[in-house]
């Protein structure tokens, strides 16, 4: 895993463009487990960096440990939220429920960033690529996510 990070970046990117890269490679390289999250049958690999690292497939908690870990190999300080978010893309039926985000500090500001809800799973089933949760404040991810614990995964 280190070297799909050295792989992603080099040491010539500013740590904004490291983030970028690190969040643009999860939501290419990764697809929402929509079918085991709508059969209600997730498998554990699907809420870790397994899930997305080796099957290409995982839930929100996928998502964020993996983006988690990248930070924490490039030396980036950031931290893992997990709370209740709603979502109205579709991707929940628009329901409010668990969901796992991240944060980075960044020229001493932290500011949130959400993969999962960077890569929707959309209806043609062609991937698409946001930027709608991609360094935001804390006023812009509070509008639909509420954080219960903030804390370190590695």
């Amino acid at each position: 895993m280190f070297d799909t990070a050295s792989n992603i970046t080099n040491d010539s990117m500013s740590e904004r463009d490291k983030i970028k890269a690190i969040h643009d490679w999860i939501v290419n390289h990764t697809k929402y487990d929509k079918e085991n999250f709508f059969n209600n049958t997730i498998p554990e690999d699907s809420y870790s960096i397994a899930g997305a690292m080796l099957n290409g497939k995982a839930v929100y908690s996928g998502y964020a440990v993996t983006f988690d870990y990248f930070m924490y190999v490039l030396g980036i300080e950031h931290e893992h939220v997990s709370g209740n978010a709603t979502n109205s893309s579709g991707l929940t039926g628009g329901l409010t429920g668990g969901h796992a985000w991240n944060r980075v500090l960044l020229d001493n500001q932290w500011y949130y960033v959400d993969c999962t809800w960077d890569d929707p799973v959309r209806s043609d089933g062609k991937d698409e690529l946001r930027y709608t949760y991609f360094l935001i404040s804390n006023e812009q991810i509070s509008k639909d996510h509420v954080a219960e614990e903030i804390y370190k995964t590695y």
